[in-house]
């Protein structure tokens, strides 16, 4: 886009979702930065229309990225799953809280991040497990 800056391109982008989402990270970031009282209704309706979602709540990663924290009242010590190819949503969480899909001759398997030595090296050694995801190293995954 000639005569158009990155970030303009960038700060459009994340003004509005598009029609798929993936830019849900940056609008999260944008409403958060721009329209705090916006944010925060969007917040209080999530845990008032979502079931089992009591509250939500904003946290700042050190990178600046905004992360959304929900707190489940109905499921006593239940699991939530969650999906995401986010590099920075990977980043915040323990090597114990990953899996992955891996499909192969028509099979579909689970493989957990703790049971790959590498990855457990890795993470050992003070790596985020979002680096290592961008740097290809969940086998099985084409990203």
């Amino acid at each position: 886009m000639k005569g158009v800056s990155k970030k303009a391109t960038m700060k459009g982008y994340a003004e509005h979702l598009s029609r798929e989402g993936e830019n849900l990270s940056l609008v999260t970031e944008f409403l958060y930065k721009k329209y705090p009282s916006i944010f925060d209704t969007v917040l209080k309706r999530l845990s008032e229309r979502v079931p089992g979602i009591d509250k939500v709540e904003a946290k700042i990663t050190e990178e600046g990225r905004v992360l959304l924290r929900f707190k489940d009242c109905s499921l006593k010590g239940g699991q939530t799953f969650v999906s995401t190819h986010s590099p920075d949503f990977l980043n915040a969480v323990e090597l114990n809280e990953v899996f992955w899909l891996v499909k192969k001759n028509g099979y579909t398997t689970i493989k957990r991040a703790k049971d790959n030595k590498q990855l457990s090296a890795y993470m050992s050694d003070g790596d985020k497990m979002g680096y290592l995801w961008k740097q290809g190293f969940f086998d099985g995954v084409d990203n």
